[in-house]
């Protein structure tokens, strides 16, 4: 397994979210950047493939439980860990509930 951090960033869609990835991923982070819609991914998919960023688009919907759950497992299964998540899109009820009950609460963050 890496050194590298690994960081979630909710909301990297657009605006806040997708700048917290970008400058995350250029400096070294393995970042996972979510978002609900992936429709919504290709700019920071070009971003990412033309910097050679370690950057990767994850489907999540902070209000959705199951996906949220979903999301965590795949990005588990694929890094082993998660080291830091940002919350860049509101409501916070379901990922906050997943953080609480789940992985972050037994790390040493």
């Amino acid at each position: 397994m890496s050194n590298q951090k690994v960081v979630v960033v909710t909301g990297s869609s657009s605006g806040i979210g997708r700048e917290t990835s970008l400058l995350l991923a250029r400096k070294g982070f393995q970042t996972f950047a979510t978002m609900r819609n992936l429709s919504k991914s290709s700019v920071i998919d070009t971003v990412a493939e033309k910097e050679g960023l370690p950057l990767h688009v994850v489907k999540l919907d902070v209000n959705d439980d199951n996906s949220v759950t979903t999301a965590i497992q795949q990005i588990l299964s694929k890094v082993g860990r998660i080291d830091v998540l940002i919350n860049c899109c509101p409501p916070l009820s379901s990922i906050k509930h997943q953080v609480s009950s789940s992985f972050l609460a037994r790390s040493h963050i």
